[in-house]
C-alpha cells in the first residue's frame, strides 16, 4: 500500500492540535506518516508535538526557531517519505476515510493532485474561519530525485 505523509505545522496550537493528529490517527485504509513541524510554539505545543509522536511511531517531530508556516511544511517536505503528500494545518480536521477516498481517486483518474472541499462548522463560522482545507500533490520519482 502506498504512504501517505501527512505534513502538519504547529505554532501555538496546544488547544487543538491533539484533535487534529486524532482525525489523522484514525484514517483507514491508508498506511500513514505524521509529520509535525514545530513552528518555535512557545505555548506548549512542542511538548504535546513529542508526547504524540511516543504514542504514536507514525508521528515524527521536527522543530525550528519561529520561521513562519511555509518554512515549516517546507521542513516537513525535507523528512517526508510518503507516495502521497498531503497538508494539514494544526486547527483543522479532517473526516475519517477521506485520505483513502483522494487515493482511491487518484488512482482511478491517473491524476497527479486531487482536492477536495471543505466543511466548515459553526465553531469556525463563528471564528470567520475555515475548517478544513488541503490538497495532496503526487510525489514522482522525478521529484525525489531533484
Amino acid at each position: 500500500m502506498e504512504k501517505i505523509s501527512v505534513i502538519i505545522p504547529v505554532y501555538n496550537r496546544v488547544d487543538v492540535l491533539e484533535r487534529c493528529v486524532h482525525s489523522v490517527q484514525r484514517q483507514n485504509g491508508s498506511e500513514l506518516e505524521i509529520i509535525l513541524c514545530d513552528d518555535g510554539s512557545d505555548d506548549g505545543s512542542t511538548e504535546l508535538c513529542y508526547a504524540l509522536a511516543e504514542k504514536d511511531r507514525r508521528i515524527c517531530v521536527s522543530h525550528i526557531v519561529h520561521s513562519g508556516a511555509s518554512a515549516a511544511r517546507n521542513i516537513g517536505l525535507l523528512r517526508a517519505s510518503g507516495d502521497y503528500l498531503y497538508f494539514l494545518d494544526s486547527d483543522d480536521v479532517i473526516a475519517p476515510g477521506m485520505l483513502r477516498r483522494m487515493r482511491e481517486n487518484i488512482a482511478r483518474t491517473g491524476a497527479e493532485l486531487s482536492c477536495c472541499r471543505f466543511r466548515g462548522s459553526r465553531r469556525c463560522a463563528a471564528k470567520a474561519a475555515p475548517c478544513a482545507s488541503a490538497w495532496t500533490d503526487r510525489v514522482s520519482s522525478r521529484c525525489r530525485s531533484a
